[in-house]
């Protein structure tokens, strides 16, 4: 499982490189289509994969990214699976999908302070991780708590 899944368009990937190495150098396991892609392979069934096993979908917004039909399919799978959206701006865009629209965004551009804005964005999938982290743990929780209340109710009917 990955921590995030980079969508992008190819026309931006200088880009999408020094942002899945800044990623990596901060701990963040990125999961982007040059890597984990065996030849000959089912491109577009390991790209659906890769977004099911990643914990946030990060879409890169270009105007190549959101003319793209392979990111469209990208980010409606993304959804399908109710993954977090994560919107990075790295060029200004028209038309940004409805879905992506809904967020709050952070700004990558060649204008915006990187360095601050990037620690936003991995403040942002920390935060996330923390989110799952205890969701996981109250429903641990709930679920021993089930077991223990049908336990005692089994014990207490054994001795009736």
């Amino acid at each position: 499982m990955s921590d995030v899944f980079i969508s992008y368009s190819r026309r931006d990937i200088d880009f999408v490189r020094h942002l899945f190495d800044q990623l990596t150098a901060r701990d963040r396991e990125a999961w982007a289509d040059w890597q984990d892609i065996p030849p000959t392979a089912d491109w577009l069934a390991e790209i659906y994969r890769g977004i099911e096993a990643a914990d946030s979908f990060l879409f890169v917004i270009s105007p190549d990214s959101v003319a793209s039909e392979i990111c469209i399919l990208e980010i409606e799978h993304a959804v399908k699976h109710n993954k977090r959206l994560v919107p990075v701006v790295w060029k200004d865009a028209d038309d940004v999908h409805q879905s992506m629209s809904a967020h709050n965004w952070v700004f990558l551009r060649q204008q915006d302070d990187f360095e601050a804005n990037f620690e936003l964005l991995i403040d942002a999938l920390l935060a996330q991780a923390l989110k799952e982290d205890g969701d996981v743990r109250q429903s641990a929780a709930e679920v021993l708590e089930k077991v223990n209340i049908k336990a005692e109710a089994t014990e207490d009917a054994e001795f009736v």
